[in-house]
């Protein structure tokens, strides 16, 4: 007999209705002009609702940021796998943040987001200073625990783990969002991959 899947709590259902449809909506109109109207209305509940869920449009504005920026660490499967060599979970951690950067939504939000820093300058600084970004902090927690282990060694891990992620983030990000490129993944992806993770672990590898 086939088990059924729990149903979504009713609350859950609408909070996630809200958040896209605001993504939506601040993606086809911006921030400014975006109404907590119209977020309401595409999601099909009332203003009230939305304001039960969020206390403002800032507020939901940045749950949407954090909850896509982490979506990929839900997953089941973790960033790093310990049982795994420093080459091989490099190469893992590289192909799920190039999966992050290809998906859809994630250029237009982080336009988005550097389009309004200078209304709110505070929540570019929570999200990626505060925070180092979720991948960028992930990397430094395994690359610290690579050095613990003597399998590493760098006199700073967050120079370490800055200097990896800026050659996967070189050719792909900021062409992206600068519109150079169409949201497609390169053919030659993997061998990237593979070059980066050479370089980095003839550096600073044992």
């Amino acid at each position: 007999m086939k088990s059924l899947k729990k149903p979504q709590p009713q609350k859950e259902r609408k909070h996630q209705a809200i958040i896209d449809a605001a993504i939506n909506v601040f993606l086809q109109t911006g921030f400014a002009s975006a109404s907590m109207d119209e977020i309401a209305r595409q999601a099909s509940v009332s203003k009230r609702t939305v304001y039960d869920h969020f206390d403002n449009k800032e507020k939901l504005f940045q749950t949407i940021l954090v909850e896509h920026w982490n979506s990929v660490f839900e997953m089941n499967q973790p960033i790093f796998n310990s049982s795994k060599d420093i080459a091989e979970s490099l190469t893992n951690f590289a192909k799920k943040f190039m999966s992050f950067l290809y998906q859809p939504n994630t250029i237009s939000l982080f336009r988005l987001l550097i389009g309004e820093s200078g209304r709110f300058p505070h929540l570019l600084d929570s999200l990626v200073v505060n925070e180092k970004a979720p991948f960028t902090r992930e990397l430094i927690l395994f690359l610290e625990n690579q050095q613990e282990s003597g399998k590493f060694k760098a006199k700073d891990t967050e120079v370490a783990a800055a200097f990896f992620m800026g050659m996967l983030k070189e050719p792909h990000f900021w062409p992206m969002m600068l519109g150079f490129t169409k949201l497609k993944q390169p053919k030659n992806q993997n061998q990237f991959i593979k070059e980066a993770v050479e370089i980095f672990i003839n550096r600073y590898s044992l």
